[in-house]
């Protein structure tokens, strides 16, 4: 059957499925920063979004096909093939939402989504019911499966930077996976055009629901404006969390708080120290993680400190005079925290320090300032004490790229600071604590 390309369409359909990419990057980036139901929510609304928006780019494109019959396309087949570009578009969140992915996953998730693009097409073109059915040459068949799997496979080297080549630039590393995957999406649909060998008496089926109307360049640039939807909506939706969580800590502050927040409080928060416990700092941490991943910086590291002998100090000076000491030891600490660093109770008898890297401020001269502090005696009821602390440190990525990873490292106890040998007063907690 002869045939053409009209120009318009082509371009059209490559522009949405890059738009449709560029989303899907964007929204993995920030699924890290919800959680729970809504977290939930917008990864099935995110695969909608951008599924429908990769799965529009076949019927633009067979708008732009030009031959001597109309089409006319089966409801049943097209729904399936929407539901195959949904399918794509969770794998490919799934994927982004991680911290890091090595080269394995990586294969495996490129295979994953190759075929689901392929399915996409496949099921597409299944969808216009043609007699007698189209017949595929093998080379070019092949040529388009290897086109679905390798162009992701290049967005998601790009967008985790295993070769550290994009580091400096975020947003034209996003620019240049979004490229490459609305290449794959594109590059295999007319592959497989190509591969379709249409008898000159072909035609579509009579009794098909949809008719060949309803694509082209409006179905592209509504698509557009609902993927731009989509973006600017989860944007304004982790700005109103952020804005949410910055008025509770207001209100809890000065003390007025609703009894979600107070809740929220009590099992996120410290009760004696008032710090982060371990489930909110490794939460925190995770999105810390993540927001390296995308944004040109530096490592990160983890200081720990572990108050040595905790239950025989607890014996010594009893459990509400330790609360006390902490609380102040705490404070003093806080004081000393730069923007984005966070210290947090691990445990009954550990601190837990995340700071990122800027300049003459790394990782070894944060564990320095911690030991400085550390080894200044804290003061209650008129009283002056000193600790004996084990500490240890962690980088991302050096030691891991996960937050439990990390966090496991850090608590490897690399020294020590404070009293070897107790004197003759402290005899009842040898070696770690002294009162004088």
């Amino acid at each position: 059957m002869h045939s053409i390309y009209d120009t318009a369409p082509v371009i059209a359909s490559y522009v949405v499925a890059t738009a449709a990419s560029y989303g899907a990057l964007d929204l993995g980036r920030r699924l890290a920063f919800f959680e729970g139901v809504r977290r939930r929510l917008w990864l099935i609304g995110g695969a909608v979004a951008m599924g429908t928006g990769l799965w529009s780019t076949q019927f633009v494109g067979m708008n732009a096909f030009r031959a001597s019959m109309i089409f006319s396309d089966d409801l049943g087949l097209t729904v399936l093939s929407w539901m195959a570009g949904c399918a794509v578009a969770l794998l490919a969140l799934l994927a982004l939402a991680r911290v890091l992915l090595g080269y394995s996953r990586i294969a495996v998730g490129s295979l994953m989504i190759g075929l689901g693009i392929c399915v996409m097409h496949y099921a597409g073109l299944s969808a216009l019911r043609l007699a007698p059915a189209p017949v595929y040459g093998l080379g070019l068949l092949a040529g388009s499966a290897l086109v679905a799997v390798a162009a992701p496979a290049a967005a998601l080297l790009i967008i985790f930077d295993l070769g550290g080549r994009w580091k400096a630039r975020p947003i034209a590393a996003r620019l240049a996976a979004a490229a490459a995957m609305g290449a794959a999406i594109c590059g295999q649909h007319y592959t497989a055009m190509a591969a379709a060998r249409i008898g000159a008496d072909a035609h579509s089926a009579a009794d098909t629901l949809l008719g060949s109307n309803w694509t082209g360049l409006p179905l592209a640039l509504i698509i557009c404006l609902m993927l731009g939807f989509t973006v600017w909506l989860s944007i304004f939706d982790l700005k109103a969390i952020g804005e949410r969580e910055r008025l509770a800590r207001i209100r809890i502050r000065v003390g007025v708080c609703t009894e979600a927040e107070r809740v929220h409080r009590l099992t996120c928060h410290d009760s004696a120290t008032g710090l982060p416990n371990r489930a909110l700092f490794t939460e925190k941490l995770r999105k810390q993680l993540v927001d390296v991943r995308h944004t040109p910086s530096v490592p990160v590291g983890l200081v720990y400190a572990e108050l040595r002998g905790y239950r025989l100090l607890i014996e010594q000076y009893g459990q509400e005079r330790m609360n006390r000491i902490l609380k102040t030891l705490a404070q003093q600490l806080s004081r000393q925290l730069q923007n984005g660093e966070l210290l947090a109770r691990l445990s009954h008898d550990g601190l837990i320090l995340f700071a990122r890297e800027c300049g003459e401020r790394n990782t070894e001269a944060t564990t320095s300032t911690l030991r400085a502090l550390l080894s200044t005696p804290l003061h209650d009821a008129g009283e002056s004490f000193r600790f004996s602390w084990g500490i240890g440190s962690s980088r991302f990525p050096d030691h891991g790229n996960s937050a439990p990873t990390l966090i496991r490292a850090a608590m490897k106890i690399q020294s020590h600071i404070g009293m070897e040998a107790p004197p003759p007063a402290a005899a009842t907690a040898p070696r770690y604590a002294m009162a004088s």
